[in-house]
This record gives C-alpha cells, sequence and structure tokens, in this order.
C-alpha cells in the first residue's frame, strides 16, 4: 500500500508538471477527454442500476446527454489520440450481457466515420493492456524469425480505475454466437466453425485463404495462452473474423490465476483446442498432414519463444514491485520453458 501510494504521488506531480507545460489547446483537449470518460463512466452505471426492462433505454437516454456534450466540445479518443470524435449514434448504442455490462458505443468521427468502441467499467484494464502488450511483444519476437501466425490484437486503454476504453474488432463473431446458429447443441458439433467460415467466404480461394489463417492464429494464441497461463477460457471470449483470424478477448485470469470450483480449477487443459477447431484445420473429421503442419507450427512458436525467454522474465521482473503476480509468472514460464 505504502508503494502504490509512492507511485500515485509521483504520477500526480508528473500530470500537475505536464499541464503546466503543455500550453492551454492541449490542456483543453485533456480536460474534455476526462468529462467524456467520466460520462461515460455514469452512463455505465445507471445502465447497471437499472431493471433489465429500462437498461436499453436508460443507455440511449444518457448516452444522448454524451452526445450532446460531444457535439459542442468534440474531443480525442481515448482509444486513439490522432481521431477527432464530435458526437455518438445514441440509436445505435447498446450493451453486452456479461457481468459488467460494458457499453458499446458508436462515435461519430470525421467524414461520417462510424468508430465503435466499448466502454467497460468493474473490470481492471491494465492487465489486460499489459497482455496485450506482451502479445505484441511475443509476435514480434515470430515476426523477426519468419514466423507469421496472423497474430490480431487491439487498442486498451485504461482511464481510470477498473474502468477503461476497448477497441472493438469489426466483422468479427464469439465463437458462441457462431456455434448457436447451429442450435443449442452447436458447441458438442464439428461443423459449426467451418460452416461460417464457408458462407463468409463463399470462393474457394477465399477459403482456403481463411482456413490458413485460422490455422496459424490459432497456433500462436495457444502458445500464447499457454505461456502467460490465460484462464477463462470459453467460446464467449474466443473470436473469430469473417478473414479466419481467430483472437482471444477479455484477459481478467492471467498467470495461472484460475477460477475455482471448490478446489477444482474451472481450467483443466493448457490451452482450448476444440473438435470444431481441429476439423477446420484437417479439412474434415479426419486426421491429416494439415494436422501436423499445425503441430510444427505450434512447436516453431514455442522454441522462438523460449529462445528470447529470458526478455519476457527480465520484463515482469521489473513488476515485482506492483504486485505478487509478476513473480508468480516467472516460476510459470520458467518451469515451461524447462521442459
Amino acid at each position: 500500500v505504502l508503494l502504490q501510494a509512492r507511485f500515485h504521488r509521483r504520477n500526480q506531480l508528473m500530470l500537475r508538471a505536464l499541464l503546466a507545460i503543455c500550453g492551454e489547446k492541449l490542456s483543453s483537449r485533456f480536460l474534455s477527454q476526462n468529462l467524456l470518460c467520466k460520462a461515460l463512466d455514469d452512463v455505465a452505471k445507471s445502465v447497471k442500476v437499472a431493471k433489465e426492462s429500462l437498461k436499453l433505454s436508460i443507455l440511449r437516454q444518457n448516452i444522448e446527454n454524451v452526445h450532446q456534450i460531444l457535439s459542442e466540445n468534440p474531443t480525442s479518443l481515448p482509444l486513439s489520440p490522432g481521431i477527432e470524435v464530435k458526437g455518438i449514434q445514441s440509436k445505435t448504442c447498446s450493451y453486452f450481457n456479461s457481468n459488467t455490462l460494458p457499453l458499446k458505443i458508436n462515435f461519430m468521427g470525421p467524414d461520417r466515420l462510424i468508430i465503435p468502441a466499448i466502454f467497460k467499467c468493474g473490470d481492471d484494464l491494465q492487465q489486460d493492456m499489459l497482455t496485450i502488450q506482451i502479445v505484441r511483444i511475443i509476435d514480434k519476437m515470430w515476426m523477426k524469425e519468419g514466423l507469421n501466425l496472423k497474430i490480431v490484437t487491439y487498442a486498451c486503454i485504461p482511464t481510470g480505475s477498473k474502468k477503461g476504453m476497448i477497441e472493438m474488432i469489426t466483422n468479427a463473431e464469439t465463437l458462441r454466437k457462431i456455434q448457436v446458429e447451429w442450435g443449442l447443441t452447436g458447441s458438442f458439433k464439428d461443423k459449426p466453425i467451418a460452416e461460417w467460415l464457408a458462407k463468409q467466404n463463399p470462393n474457394q480461394l477465399e477459403y482456403q485463404r481463411a482456413v490458413e489463417n485460422f490455422t496459424a492464429s490459432c497456433a500462436g494464441y495457444s502458445i500464447i495462452t499457454y505461456l502467460l497461463g490465460i484462464c477463462d477460457r470459453h467460446n464467449d471470449n474466443i473470436m473469430l473474423k469473417t478473414s479466419g483470424h481467430l483472437f482471444h478477448i477479455d484477459f481478467g485470469k492471467f498467470l495461472g490465476d484460475a477460477q475455482m470450483f471448490g478446489n477444482f480449477k474451472r481450467d483443466r487443459v493448457p490451452f482450448v483446442l476444440t473438435s470444431d477447431m481441429a476439423y477446420v484445420i484437417n479439412g474434415g473429421d479426419k486426421p491429416s498432414s494439415k494436422f501436423h503442419n499445425f503441430v510444427d507450427l505450434c512447436c516453431n512458436a514455442f522454441n522462438i519463444v523460449r529462445k528470447h525467454g529470458d526478455l519476457l522474465l527480465h520484463m515482469f521482473a521489473l513488476m515485482a514491485s506492483s504486485g505478487k503476480k509478476s513473480s508468480v509468472f516467472s516460476k510459470i514460464v520458467f518451469f515451461k520453458f524447462s521442459l
């Protein structure tokens, strides 16, 4: 606690120094961004406490007030400071049915550009941002070695304690939504992902390219989730783009911090590889050489990260003063690299 208080004071001094020298125009932009984030936080809290039948109407009513603020005082979007937002399409805003009820907001940018984003209140997005940064570093290791695993990441900016903004990836759906198109038992069938990709890519060449993207990205995220100990993996936080790129979201549980049912961990496998994923990789329900190629991709990806393992260990060692999880990570990664 004393350490956190010391860093808080240091950050306050840095903020005051920045505001003292940045000039009136930039200072005004910082203030307008702060007002936007506070207004969105108030909207999120009002949606949480509202009755289920009134949540959507209250959301759109309160978002309209935020739209008025932006229309009078446009500001930079926290996710991308180079983009100025001038309002919000309140009628198209909604929320996601999860524990924290994240808001889906459609900002109005220049030239009638619509910028979808998620505002989340109730989760520690600093952890998500850290995980995404590590994923990007690992991807750079692979790219430097000539291994392109088609990794997709997204912007994530904490705007305060347990709140922030997340980039919304377009042309993508959760595996749950893809599977329920096959009915209540869709999660237990082998064909939903393959059929969905075929529907999105009717041309044979496009479909083959989507399968290649799927195989590469599935291998990449299998290794990433294994090494970083990312838990709470289910079909609502694994997404798939129409181009075949698979990627993970929501990193609230990582470094082996799994959800528990009594004395049992909810996550019982090192990484998620289901039968419907294997169906896409194999090109059918029978094992093929394509799956061996997938295994080779996983092995090559792991060995490349293993070669640069000291970099990851040192990065998390630098965070040892911020909490206990970095030391847990060091033990996890050291054990996995020593296998």
